[in-house]
């Protein structure tokens, strides 16, 4: 399982490189951290070779999770400040909910934006 999401990290990246891309956004459903950024076992290496690549990109990247769904908004990699981690709030099911609204805009100052919208 980690040689595979390595794999799919850098064919991302790869991709992005390639095609001259403004942002990268990878989606994982996982929480790769405990408490105050404390990696959680099994995601040491994925997360340093996404901290790694994301610093060399040097766009904006988001890494996209879910699995607690208790809101995050941080930026966790020391090296690679250019990347937000954003951990999704809820389920569809849960009433006082909410949604991401991600906006990808090349024409803003910001390439990444997001709202949260509840329902």
């Amino acid at each position: 399982r980690i040689e595979a999401a390595i794999a799919w990290v850098d064919e991302t990246f790869d991709t992005a490189e390639s095609n001259d891309a403004r942002g990268v956004v990878l989606m994982m459903q996982a929480d790769t951290f405990f408490g105050s950024n404390e990696t959680a076992a099994g995601f040491v290496d994925i997360l340093e070779r996404i901290e790694e690549r994301a610093a060399s990109f040097a766009r904006p990247v988001l890494l996209l999770q879910g699995d607690t769904h208790a809101y995050v908004e941080d930026e966790p990699l020391a090296g690679a400040p250019n990347l937000t981690r954003i951990v999704v709030k809820g389920s569809a099911e849960a009433p006082g909910e909410e949604w991401l609204k991600l906006t990808v805009d090349p024409r803003a100052s910001a390439f990444f934006s997001w709202e949260r919208i509840p329902f």
